[in-house]
């Protein structure tokens, strides 16, 4: 799914909790997977004024939760990667717990995000160790069809098709990495099929490489979509 005449940029994020995600239209477009356009390059210019705000109802204002109780338009210190599947953007929303998705082709500043991952409600924000719970999830990546989350707390690697996120929530994950169920918690240990608190991830063709930050490595499934629960890494 691609919108042409359209693409984002981010800025400023996580200067400090509340003002999360500064958003322009640039000229390009947008693909699932990428911020940009075809090519992969960003068209921007210098002190380019953004156009909308996420998690805020203004540029000026900088509240946790919007200002108020944990709701579909608030951000509580969102951190990592973001990543686009399927016309949604999605932002790991750490400290509640949960990642959100926003319709592509409604951006506009404050709204609502419409999808929920890691709660049962847009108004939760309860870590959990299950298929169903994330755990400080520090960042997403995506591919055409899946949606990886860096469940950071968790000590691993969450993956989620893109059917399951149509789906009302709570959204289950199908496959853990650095996991050996969805039972959770991940071990720490230093080993193949373990992580420890992971920070960010790239899918790169069938390849998921794991920032293991307190492992001091990358981690490397290479046929991550086709390798099951507590799976080694390859490198």
């Amino acid at each position: 799914m691609s919108y042409p005449g359209r693409s984002i940029i981010a800025l400023g994020l996580a200067v400090f909790a509340g003002l999360i995600l500064a958003l322009v239209r640039c000229g390009s477009g947008i693909t699932d997977g990428l911020l940009g356009g075809e090519s992969g390059a960003l068209t921007f210019k210098t002190f380019q004024a953004a156009e909308f705000v996420l998690g805020q109802t203004a540029f000026n204002l900088e509240n946790l939760n919007n200002g108020s109780s944990v709701s579909a338009t608030g951000l509580f210190s969102p951190l990592g990667s973001m990543g686009v599947l399927k016309g949604r953007l999605y932002v790991a929303d750490q400290s509640n717990q949960r990642v959100v998705g926003y319709a592509l082709e409604s951006l506009a500043t404050g709204m609502s995000a419409t999808v929920v991952v890691g709660q049962t409600l847009m108004t939760g924000s309860n870590p959990g160790l299950d298929a169903q719970g994330l755990t400080f999830p520090r960042s997403v990546a995506v591919d055409t069809e899946r949606l990886i989350v860096i469940d950071s707390g968790n000590g691993r690697a969450l993956g989620y098709s893109a059917d399951s996120l149509e789906l009302p929530p709570p959204v289950a994950a199908d496959t853990p990495y650095g996991d050996n169920d969805l039972n959770g918690p991940g071990g720490a240990n230093c080993v193949a099929n373990e992580l420890s608190t992971p920070l960010g991830a790239v899918v790169a063709g069938t390849r998921l490489l794991v920032a293991d930050s307190l492992n001091h490595r990358v981690s490397v499934w290479n046929d991550y979509i086709n390798q099951g629960a507590g799976a080694s890494a390859d490198l």
